[in-house]
């Protein structure tokens, strides 16, 4: 995975770039959920697949023993961005045989503020290729007497895979 945070104008000032290959993620980086497993940089040979142009090391990060119902999240930034992107290359799942696999990015996260449903908030944009065939944004605050999220927008993802693989996924964020 490599990310890429940029701010817009005439000319993009990257203000943070994580491609791993220096075996090791970035001390920038942080996990969403206190006691969380942390981002680890991996050998690419040991992704699911390469992915093409990259580097020796690819970051992998998992919920192994599903103490947040199988979400992990990592995050690095200023929560004060404003007019921004984010872009990374994410390996994305189609009909995992492990079970569910959403892949995707967070484009927003605060674990100190309080949400609607949950402590802590934040946005994300995930792979949803089962069944579903979509893109999902949507936040983490699900509201049990609709069994909805807060905020959900799926896209149709018709034509955009043809099996599991590396995906570019990029978000604008205007505030």
């Amino acid at each position: 995975m490599s990310l890429m945070l940029i701010t817009p104008g005439w000319s993009q000032t990257v203000i943070f770039s994580e491609d791993f290959e220096s075996g090791t993620p970035s001390s920038d980086w942080e996990v969403f959920y206190a006691g969380e497993e942390a981002l680890q940089a991996i050998p690419m040979s040991s992704a699911p697949a390469a992915l093409a142009n990259g580097g020796n090391y690819v970051g992998y990060l998992q919920d192994v023993d599903a103490s947040y119902t199988g979400i992990a999240a990592a995050v690095a930034g200023d929560l004060n961005l404003q007019n921004y992107t984010i872009e990374a290359d994410v390996y994305c799942y189609v009909n995992d045989p492990g079970g569910s696999a959403y892949t995707g990015i967070v484009v927003y996260a605060d674990s100190s503020r309080e949400g609607s449903a949950s402590h802590g908030f934040l946005y994300k944009l995930v792979a949803d290729f089962d069944a579903d065939n979509r893109l999902r944004l949507y936040n983490n605050q699900f509201d049990m007497t609709t069994f909805s999220y807060t905020f959900s927008e799926n896209i149709d993802a018709t034509g955009l895979y043809s099996g599991s693989g590396w995906h570019h996924m990029k978000l604008v964020v205007n505030t």
